[in-house]
């Protein structure tokens, strides 16, 4: 069975940046583990999503969307939810930015908020109506944020799950602006906190076949 992982990168450095570093990492661990998952990427540097304006909002919140810039605005939309939808899995790639998101995945979100398409309200409580799957937010930052409460975290789990995301994971690559020696733990935790998060999806297929060699 086939299974979609969608990629979301939003570093807006040409090479990624570490954040990069981090999902290709995640990338080519989560196929040693289902070596049958397809990779679709949105890299949101590579192909820019308009930020909102007022003509925009006014299309993807149900007004009108009879002009050329309102209709490429709802196509867009309508574009990146089903590829949120379709997924089974989603990773994101996402280095802190004076202490919150790029404003291009900051984008990538307004585009998925809409009423009566990914979210209803039933009875004066929000719905999500995106299928649940796991998420896993690769997190890099020059300072520490993961000890107590961390803001960014939380706006984007709470959006996440108001249009039906529930289980958000954040992987955190930390310190990497504090020394060299700093910057070498934080990614090497980070990679550490990666092969946790995927050992937890099963065995990996070359592990157990060692184990059935008696290896």
């Amino acid at each position: 069975m086939n299974h979609k992982v969608l990629v979301i990168r939003s570093s807006i450095k040409t090479d990624g940046g570490f954040s990069g570093q981090l999902v290709d990492n995640f990338l080519a661990e989560l196929k040693e583990v289902i070596p049958e998952a397809s990779i679709v990427v949105r890299d949101l540097h590579a192909q820019p999503i308009p930020h909102l304006n007022a003509v925009t909002m006014d299309a993807l919140y149900g007004g009108d969307a009879s002009s050329a810039e309102a209709s490429a605005a709802l196509k867009l939309s309508n574009e990146l939810i089903e590829e949120l939808q379709e997924a089974d899995r989603v990773v994101i790639g996402l280095p802190r930015y004076n202490f919150g998101a790029p404003s291009i995945l900051h984008a990538w979100v307004d585009y998925l908020v809409r009423a009566g398409v990914t979210f209803n309200y039933v009875d004066g409580a929000p719905v999500g109506l995106i299928n649940d799957k796991p998420v896993h937010v690769l997190n890099t930052s020059g300072g520490v944020y993961s000890q107590g409460s961390d803001s960014l975290a939380g706006w984007l789990s709470q959006t996440l799950g108001f249009i039906g995301l529930q289980h958000v994971e954040f992987i955190y690559a930390e310190g990497l602006g504090m020394g060299e020696e700093s910057l070498a733990n934080g990614l090497a935790a980070a990679r550490r906190q990666i092969q946790h998060s995927i050992e937890s999806m099963g065995a990996r297929p070359r592990l157990s076949l060692a184990a059935a060699q008696g290896r």
